[in-house]
């Protein structure tokens, strides 16, 4: 039985399996506590070795190092390897999170994809029926959609500000480019019609602009709120 230098209690009990005690459920539930935390569940090993031995002081780094290579191996905490620690973070040093992390982060990444897919199909179609819809109608769409991104890029850029380089790059890359193209995009629908029409429905979309109320954001219902929960 090896046993702690700080607290003189066992480590680990040889020869069993010594997480599913008391002491490993106790260094675990820290563990959990630390990572939820964090602004995107991810934390360093060195992190979280020093929040549950130094701060909470309830093991040696000896026995952390025995719990937490035994927590990895039964899939209590899943590592995230460098490649992709550097894709969700743009820092390439392995990272640490709890097993339904990942399952929330590829539903996210689902429907992020799910929302520029929308609102490019809703972009396109508005180009390719423009000459369907008698001009008020079509510059109140394109005022309904310039809010919603509008204000999806606002709160998205709030959000890059408040938490730095730890955001996520796909939100840094919906905020700095994705939602910017959307709105260019959509504006851009303007140089199809002719210049007096167009300055005529430019007249309308500024009146919109002063005396409508701005639209409902994208994410309006229970299920849309699911997304990007911390933006709002």
């Amino acid at each position: 039985m090896v046993r702690s230098k700080k607290t003189g209690k066992p480590d680990q009990l040889e020869g069993s399996e010594f997480t599913d005690t008391v002491r490993g459920r106790s260094i675990l539930r820290e563990i959990k506590k630390h990572l939820d935390e964090q602004p995107n569940g991810m934390g360093r090993r060195g992190a979280i070795q020093n929040y549950v031995v130094v701060e909470k002081d309830i093991i040696s780094d000896k026995g952390f190092k025995n719990h937490f290579s035994q927590f990895l191996k039964e899939g209590r905490v899943k590592k995230i390897e460098r490649g992709e620690a550097k894709r969700l973070t743009g820092h390439s040093w392995p990272l640490y999170c709890m097993p339904d992390w990942s399952k929330k982060e590829q539903y996210k990444k689902e429907e992020i994809d799910g929302l520029k897919k929308s609102r490019c199909e809703y972009i396109n179609f508005l180009k390719h029926n423009r000459l369907n819809l008698d001009d008020r109608t079509f510059v109140g769409a394109v005022w309904d959609e310039y809010s919603k991104l509008s204000d999806l890029n606002a709160r998205l850029r709030i959000r890059q500000e408040f938490t730095g380089d730890r955001a996520s790059p796909e939100f840094e890359k919906l905020a700095k480019e994705t939602v910017p193209k959307m709105i260019n995009d959509l504006f851009t629908i303007f140089k199809k019609f002719s210049k007096k029409r167009r300055n005529k429905m430019l007249d309308d979309l500024l009146d919109l602009v002063l005396d409508a109320p701005r639209p409902k954001p994208i994410w309006q219902s229970m299920y849309e709120n699911k997304l990007l929960p911390n933006i709002r």
